[in-house]
């Protein structure tokens, strides 16, 4: 086998908070994160040669050193000091700049990619430790699952929710407006600002672990909005005109501009969706894979 596809899926933060930055530079970050059905479509192929080719379906998105997939082909090739090189093509579906978590899942993909054509697969410690060396979010995207992420990404512990007491799947629904925020900006927003909120993830942890659904909406958070809502007037527009419909209260993702509600129903969800468009924000409802 020299080639294989795998699925590099989007996350939403279920919670989010900055506790401060540590000796390393780094924010020290404390985070639920839960993936989404929505996804890119990741192709890696080995070639002979120590290279390494990137091509995706946007053309907006660098395919050189500036993109987390190459750089994580990169990281791969020198950690194992292989000999062979690779060829990459990201199909890309998750929206550039959300707070989605495209770019890291591409990068986690591709490490996955590799170490499945190697012919000397590496302990999944070692994988996580070079997902770290990339990206705060990268070694979140090698796990299953809903997981808690601490650190400034690398402590990565899986949740294992009680999903036997849903009959049905719980859903998200995702709202794009047309805003793009660079996380370098939404990091230095918050260390300028004087608006921190903080709060604690104990209780929606507890409702994931003993699938306490009806309750989950309510201990959403993400410590960005205090920051990022008064920088952007568009995704605060977008978020007073989502509250305003929505049984569950909508919350930012990460630290892009994309904002998300949880539903345990389709036809809530797709309702939720509808007045959204109706409104003029491109919506879409999502499975979150629990």
């Amino acid at each position: 086998m020299n080639t294989i596809q795998l699925r590099a899926y989007a996350k939403i933060n279920l919670y989010l908070d900055i506790l401060g930055m540590q000796k390393d530079g780094y924010h020290r970050l404390d985070m639920v994160n839960a993936k989404l059905s929505l996804h890119d479509v990741i192709a890696c192929s080995i070639v002979p040669q120590r290279t390494i080719e990137l091509t995706c379906s946007n053309s907006s998105i660098p395919t050189d050193s500036r993109n987390t997939a190459f750089r994580a082909a990169s990281r791969y090739l020198e950690q194992t000091r292989s000999k062979w090189g690779v060829t990459i093509h990201i199909d890309k579906r998750i929206p550039h700049g959300a707070g989605l978590g495209g770019g890291s899942s591409d990068a986690a993909a591709v490490l996955q990619a590799m170490d499945a054509l190697a012919e000397e697969k590496l302990p999944n410690e070692r994988l996580m430790q070079i997902a770290a060396g990339i990206g705060s979010d990268v070694p979140f995207f090698l796990e299953e699952g809903c997981c808690y992420v601490g650190g400034k990404g690398e402590k990565v512990v899986k949740i294992f929710t009680l999903t036997s007491l849903r009959t049905s799947p719980v859903f998200a629904v995702l709202c794009s407006p047309s805003v793009h925020v660079s996380t370098k900006e939404a990091y230095e927003l918050w260390d300028r600002s004087d608006a921190k909120t903080h709060s604690a993830p104990a209780a929606l942890i507890q409702s994931l672990i003993g699938g306490q659904w009806d309750s989950l909406s309510s201990h959403l958070f993400n410590s960005f909005e205090a920051v990022l809502f008064p920088a952007y007037p568009a995704i605060q527009q977008a978020y007073d005109a989502f509250a305003k419909f929505s049984p569950s209260t909508p919350r930012l993702t990460g630290s892009g501009s994309n904002l998300y509600s949880i539903h345990l129903n389709r036809r809530e969800a797709e309702d939720a969706r509808s007045r959204l468009l109706t409104e003029g924000y491109p919506s879409q409802v999502y499975e979150l894979l629990l």
